[in-house]
């Protein structure tokens, strides 16, 4: 079994950040030390951060036994954006990522969604929104080095989604949230931003997911 990077880490180069990019070697785990893979992402990514987010560029717990600070939850850097990756369960059995053949939605586990396959529309489907973690000092979070993909069901601004609410860690169940008022920002696949309501109706939100449910479904 290996563990793979994600999304956030193929795109660095398209940040501006290649030297970082290029320090990766993403034929081994995320976290190899040998290779030079648990120093990098270790990294802070300033793209990825929010500017209201007070937890800022804490790195965050991802993995036990090892650490890239002081603190042994001190592992990976932060991030305040996850792929949208369904509608239910980002995963397929409690633990690991869904594959595209099983997620509605336009982010899975190792697999991309070409444009073809959003036939629901670009403008009308979700590809990032915003998350947050566990507040500043506690090293709760999402990290951009891997996995990082969530589902829509627990809406936005949920109990399960704020600080101290849910869990905030990679792969547990978490869903979008900001510290923005009523809402939080998500990117459609047209590549545009708009900030969404947190009182959005379900049936819309997870019109707003799926990439080929065949909803009319838009933003109110």
């Amino acid at each position: 079994m290996s563990y793979g990077f994600g999304w956030g880490a193929y795109i660095l180069p398209y940040l501006e950040e290649i030297p970082l990019y290029q320090s990766m070697d993403f034929n081994k785990d995320f976290f190899d030390a040998p290779s030079g893979n648990r120093a990098a992402i270790g990294s802070s990514v300033k793209t990825f951060l929010c500017p209201s987010d007070p937890q800022g560029a804490e790195l965050v717990f991802c993995c036990s036994g090892w650490t890239n600070g002081q603190n042994p939850f001190q592992n990976v850097g932060n991030t305040d954006m996850a792929g949208v990756a369904d509608t239910i369960d980002v995963t397929c059995d409690g633990t690991w990522p869904k594959h595209l053949v099983v997620a509605n939605g336009v982010m899975a586990e190792r697999e991309g969604t070409t444009v073809a396959m959003i036939t629901d529309g670009l403008s009308k489907t979700f590809m990032l929104g915003e998350v947050t973690g566990g507040g500043l000092g506690t090293y709760l979070g999402n990290y951009w080095a891997s996995w990082n993909v969530k589902s829509t069901v627990y809406g936005i601004n949920d109990s399960s989604t704020i600080p101290g609410g849910g869990h905030w860690q990679g792969y547990l169940h978490s869903g979008f949230s900001s510290f923005h008022p009523r809402g939080c920002h998500f990117m459609l696949a047209d590549g545009s931003v708009q900030f969404v309501s947190e009182i959005i109706d379900a049936s819309v939100m997870a019109a707003m997911t799926t990439r080929s449910g065949g909803e009319d479904a838009a933003i109110p």
